[in-house]
């Protein structure tokens, strides 16, 4: 498969793609194909890929820095996503935030 074929591939179910590229070996490639991707997501889509870097700082996963990786998947991503998780998904994104400021010393998301 050559890299168009690919391309093609990852962007008929993106959301997908970025969760599996999530786990180990291959979440040091997620922010690469992020920002491929990441002008293919819908909302849900984007909470869904939210959701699965949330569960693993949750989960305390210590294969990768999951909340570095947050944070730039956050700072890369448009600004109509950004505004969708702090209206549809506000809970989540402040219990989330609280969480992360309580147990990581991070600050808040830009």
């Amino acid at each position: 498969m050559d890299e168009e074929d690919q391309k093609i591939t990852f962007q008929k179910n993106p959301p997908e793609v970025l969760r599996v590229f999530l786990d180990w070996p291959w979440h040091r490639h997620f922010m690469k194909l992020a920002l491929i991707l990441i002008d293919f997501l819908e909302e849900r889509d984007y909470y869904f890929v939210m959701w699965g870097l949330w569960t693993k700082i949750a989960g305390q996963w210590r294969d990768y820095d999951y909340i570095e990786l947050l944070e730039e998947f956050w700072n890369h991503s448009p600004t109509h996503l950004k505004e969708y998780m702090r209206s549809e998904h506000k809970e989540f994104m402040e219990r989330m935030i609280n969480c992360l400021k309580k147990n990581y010393n991070f600050h808040e998301f830009y």
